[in-house]
C-alpha cells in the first residue's frame, strides 16, 4: 500500500480542494517532497546535508507549485508555528541526539488537527534508538499521529 496515499486519506482535509502545507524533515534529495508537490500540495523540505539540499533543488526545478528546500535541523525548523497540515519524518529522527526537542519542534509547527508521520522503515540498527522513541522495530512501519488542538 502507498503510505502517502493512505495518510492523505486519513487526514481530516481529505477530499477538500485545499492544498495541504507539507513539511518533510530529513528530506534528502526530495523524492517524497516531489510526490506530494505533484499532487498540488505546498511542500517544504529540510535536511542537514547541503549537498542533498542542492540535489533536491535541482531535481525539483520547474515543479509547480515550487518546493522550498532549506538547510535546517529537526530541533530548529524554519517554519512558523502552526503552519503545517502534515509533517513527514522518514528515519531522520532516529539519528537525532535530542529527539524530544525534535518532537517538540514538530508539534510547534503542526496546525491543530494536523498529522505527523514517522516512518521508521527497517532502519533499526540495534542502537536502541527506536526503543527510546517508544517505537516497535519492523520492516516498513509508518506511524501517524494526529495533533490535537491546544
Amino acid at each position: 500500500m502507498d503510505s502517502n496515499a493512505a495518510l492523505l486519506r486519513a487526514l481530516p482535509l481529505h477530499g477538500t480542494a485545499r492544498a495541504l502545507a507539507v513539511g518533510a524533515v530529513g528530506c534528502g534529495a526530495g523524492q517524497r517532497c516531489r510526490l506530494w508537490a505533484v499532487r498540488g500540495h505546498r511542500v517544504y523540505g529540510v535536511d542537514t546535508d547541503p549537498d542533498r539540499i542542492a540535489q533536491a533543488r535541482r531535481l525539483a526545478a520547474g515543479l509547480d507549485p515550487a518546493i522550498v528546500f532549506d538547510l535546517a535541523r529537526a530541533q530548529a525548523l524554519p517554519w512558523p508555528s502552526r503552519s503545517m497540515d502534515l509533517c513527514l519524518v522518514h528515519g531522520s529522527l532516529l539519528s537525532a541526539r535530542d529527539w524530544p526537542a525534535c518532537l517538540a519542534e514538530l508539534a510547534r509547527v503542526l496546525r491543530p488537527g494536523g498529522a505527523l508521520m514517522l516512518h521508521t522503515g527497517s532502519w533499526d540498527d540495534g542502537s536502541g534508538a527506536m526503543a527510546r522513541l517508544g517505537l516497535a522495530s519492523g520492516r516498513d512501519s509508518p506511524l501517524a499521529f494526529k495533533h490535537a488542538a491546544n
